[in-house]
């Protein structure tokens, strides 16, 4: 589980007669947030394994958004979107942390992965097993 606030600002335009310009913040608190991923291995058509995110989606947690210095619409903006606000705060940040956790997976597991030699000749088992039973006997 993990925390997570995130600061921002926001800025826009109100039309009611004519356009006012308005501009303020926005805070989001996420508390007790956990990922669930379904890893899947594979193999290419080299024959070499590879890892895929098959499914990625942020689990419980508690999270909060709000808009900050707004002057008067602060408080009506809070209360007319706040579910919105959270809705779209949880799209966000599962999509960000998934699609993060897939780059990761790509750039430095699966290649890692293709060091890994798709074959192992039975002379260097054989060594492995010579010395390893050198190292037992001292």
């Amino acid at each position: 589980m993990f925390d997570l606030d995130i600061v921002g600002t926001v800025s826009g335009n109100l039309q009611i007669v004519l356009s006012v310009p308005i501009g303020g913040g926005i805070v989001i608190i996420a508390k007790a947030l956990s990922i669930s991923a379904t890893l899947d291995l594979q193999k290419n058509q080299f024959r070499q394994p590879y890892l895929r995110v098959s499914a990625c989606e942020l689990r419980a947690g508690y999270i909060d958004a709000k808009v900050t210095d707004l002057g008067l619409l602060t408080d009506s903006i809070n209360f007319k979107y706040k579910q919105e606000m959270i809705g779209k705060a949880r799209e966000v940040i599962q999509s960000t942390i998934c699609s993060n956790l897939e780059l990761i997976v790509k750039t430095q597991v699966n290649t890692k992965l293709a060091e890994i030699p798709k074959a192992i000749a039975v002379s260097d088992v054989l060594d492995y097993l010579d010395k390893d039973k050198e190292i037992v006997r001292e």
